[in-house]
């Protein structure tokens, strides 16, 4: 499948983490992801931008571990095959991550809100993590 230069195929996702920063690279692979049309060839160009495990993903575990907990919120959002490297043993997290919280109510707030798929793997993001101004 032909792919769009302006699309960041999850393979290559920490390749884009250190060309850019994980914000900017977060952002725009939910941007661009979100962007195709999710009918016929949209649909298909999404599945075949979420089929494969970054590669390097054990350089940044916090990123691989979000990219995994968001392609499988993506994927049941519109009833897609969930990629088994989602499951993978390193996309979870051994230590909780907050997101730079310190203020134990602001964890505990953050932790209460996590998107099921980030609290499974311990990122605590809050309910808006996916979200986009």
């Amino acid at each position: 499948m032909q792919v769009p230069p302006y699309m960041i195929e999850t393979k290559y996702y920490i390749k884009e983490i250190e060309e850019t920063d994980r914000y900017t690279a977060y952002g725009n692979f939910l941007d661009r992801f979100r962007g195709c049309d999710g009918e016929g060839e949209g649909r298909k160009l999404q599945e075949y931008i979420i089929k494969d495990k970054p590669i390097d993903s054990n350089k940044y575990p916090i990123d691989t571990a979000k990219l995994a907990a968001t392609v499988e919120v993506l994927a049941k959002e519109r009833n897609m095959k969930i990629p088994s490297w989602v499951y993978d043993n390193d996309c979870y997290l051994e230590e909780a991550y907050y997101a730079g919280a310190k203020i134990p109510e602001y964890k505990k707030l953050l932790k209460d809100t996590a998107i099921p798929e980030f609290k499974k793997r311990k990122l605590y993001l809050g309910d808006n993590c996916m979200s986009r101004a």
